[in-house]
């Protein structure tokens, strides 16, 4: 069998072929959702950006077992003001007198700026609880938020335990009774911080 040798045109023709296919196949490898079109948000707690009210960093700060402040960001998509009425959850309890919490449109409310609102139940550092939050607009928010101990970027967070130190300091024998308490709960393994944990972290955000 003769074998034709190849042509210009021949080579050329299957040049923009290989073109053809390459192209076809980068481009096939596009698509919707692509990763770097998504929002990333960097944080230690969870995320729930499908309200009006967005739910961004949330976890519960322990200091000890079965005591905690529930911090993060409520994040208002409205202009609109939008109260949370109510967060619920199958093992933590919520001061009742902290709610309903408004959040003025098209704002940013920072639930760690002002302490979290408190919560006391049957968790520890280390567990997640799942929490409902529900607002004056009708909507709801389903979200699972780690719980976290008193360590690293958290020490800044203002917690009950450090104020009521520093408040009963000035009461006398009981005011030192009592304060002795933080220093046997810290003794606990689940809620000690090492060296690296103590320190804030530089830069980080909520």
């Amino acid at each position: 069998m003769l074998h034709r040798r190849p042509t210009a045109r021949h080579r050329r023709l299957l040049a923009a072929l290989l073109l053809t296919a390459t192209v076809g196949t980068a481009l096939s490898s596009c698509g919707f959702d692509y990763p770097t079109n998504r929002v990333n948000q960097i944080a230690a707690g969870a995320n729930n950006r499908d309200g009006d009210v967005e739910l961004l960093g949330i976890r519960v700060l322990s200091t000890a077992e079965g005591q905690g402040q529930l911090i993060g960001s409520l994040d208002n998509q409205l202009y609109d003001t939008v109260k949370l009425t109510a967060v619920a959850s199958t093992g933590a309890d919520f001061t009742a007198d902290s709610l309903p919490l408004a959040v003025d449109g098209d704002t940013s409310l920072s639930l760690t700026a002002t302490g979290g609102l408190p919560v006391t139940g049957d968790f520890k550092a280390g567990d997640v609880l799942p929490l409902k939050f529900t607002f004056d607009n009708g909507e709801t928010a389903e979200i699972n938020v780690p719980v976290v101990k008193n360590c690293y970027q958290y020490t800044s967070v203002p917690t009950p335990s450090a104020s009521e130190s520093t408040g009963k300091a000035s009461e006398g024998s009981a005011g030192t009774e009592e304060s002795a308490s933080p220093s046997a709960e810290s003794s606990d393994a689940t809620y000690a911080c090492s060296d690296q944990e103590s320190a804030p972290a530089t830069g980080e955000g909520e």
